[in-house]
């Protein structure tokens, strides 16, 4: 798994030379140039891991039915 940074920085062109340099260090980065927008931005990555998370569950369970269901079919 990667690394990742949330780098908040208001100047343009020093956040975009640190933000450069961490991916030249195979890092993710996202930048943000104020603290609501990296609050955004950590309200939406734990929206989207929550979701993730639940496809997780939702596939976990289809598999497990279709199991079942060719189990029944082999009977």
């Amino acid at each position: 798994m990667q690394n990742s940074l949330l780098l908040i920085e208001d100047e343009a062109l020093l956040g975009n030379e640190l933000q450069r340099f961490f991916l030249s260090q195979n890092w993710e980065v996202t930048l943000a140039s104020s603290l609501a927008e990296a609050r955004d931005v950590l309200k939406r990555q734990n929206l989207e891991r929550f979701l993730q998370y639940l496809l997780g569950l939702f596939l976990l369970d289809c598999l497990n039915q279709l199991s079942q269901l060719l189990q029944q079919i082999e009977k």
